[in-house]
């Protein structure tokens, strides 16, 4: 049916009916976009995982938002610190690599090699 005819046949409190529904029993919401992920995610980690170790399932890739732990003031300076270190690495290693000229000269002509 057209969503055109749907509106026309239906009245506002069905419709608001329906929406409450598909609000609650969503088959295509968030936990399966997550679970479909996983479906993706597990096979790659459980190949490259070390011999030994948990074997990841798609249900390890699903959100949950109703176990949060609360950060101390120290948890998340440490990790602060460690992003501000990553970072300071990386700048570092991007100062040192000297650019490649690629058989061209400054002005962008390709001179050939």
């Amino acid at each position: 049916m057209p969503v055109g005819e749907m509106l026309n046949r239906m009245s506002s409190s069905e419709l608001e009916e329906w929406k409450l529904i598909y609000n609650i029993f969503d088959p295509f919401g968030n936990i399966r976009e997550d679970l479909r992920a996983g479906m993706i995610s597990s096979p790659l980690v459980n190949m490259w995982r070390k011999k030994g170790s948990p074997r990841s399932k798609p249900s390890d890739w699903i959100m949950k938002f109703d176990s949060r732990v609360k950060q101390t003031g120290e948890h998340m300076k440490q990790l602060l610190q460690s992003f501000a270190a990553a970072f300071t690495i990386r700048n570092k290693r991007e100062k040192n690599v000297k650019p490649r000229n690629n058989g061209c000269d400054t002005d962008g002509k390709n001179r050939g090699i």
